[in-house]
């Protein structure tokens, strides 16, 4: 990711879950789930209540990873 991307893009971004290890269909599906939007919603209105500063942040068990170059530990967070 370290260049420009319109990540509004759906091809680039199934470029870059497929990049970072994910099965872009699977991915696409799950994000429209009722449980999925409806637990996203709080999160997404105000990051910075839970200590983000920046994107892109990730928060996996309360646990907060900054940038880009920390997905490595996202994923390993994510399968543990």
């Amino acid at each position: 990711m370290g260049e420009t991307s319109d990540l509004n893009d759906p091809r680039v971004v199934g470029e870059v879950l497929s990049e970072t290890g994910f099965d872009p269909e699977d991915f696409i599906n799950r994000i429209g789930e009722h449980l999925v939007r409806t637990n996203s919603r709080p999160a997404l209105k105000n990051p910075g209540k839970r200590g983000a500063f920046g994107a892109p942040t990730f928060f996996v068990d309360g646990e907060m990873f900054f940038g880009q170059d920390r997905l490595v530990f996202v994923a390993e967070a994510l399968s543990a």
